[in-house]
């Protein structure tokens, strides 16, 4: 029963993993501030490949998903 409820619970956060979210102009603006920010600190790791695939962070309502 406790996977279950697991399960129902993880569900729409499982959902917007795969298939994305769109993202609003405000988060869309903080994403590409701190994009900007790793670029000019040379940010070591993989902040840049995971949350900027191509160099770059989602444009205004442009659907994310999580990297695979």
């Amino acid at each position: 029963q406790a996977e279950s409820l697991m399960r129902e619970v993880l569900a729409p956060a499982i959902r917007y993993a795969e298939q994305g979210f769109p993202v609003s102009q405000f988060i869309a603006g903080l994403w590409a501030h701190e994009v900007e920010a790793a670029h000019a600190a040379h940010a070591p790791g993989a902040f840049l490949a995971t949350f900027a695939p191509g160099g770059r962070a989602p444009r205004d309502l442009q659907r994310e998903a999580a990297p695979r």
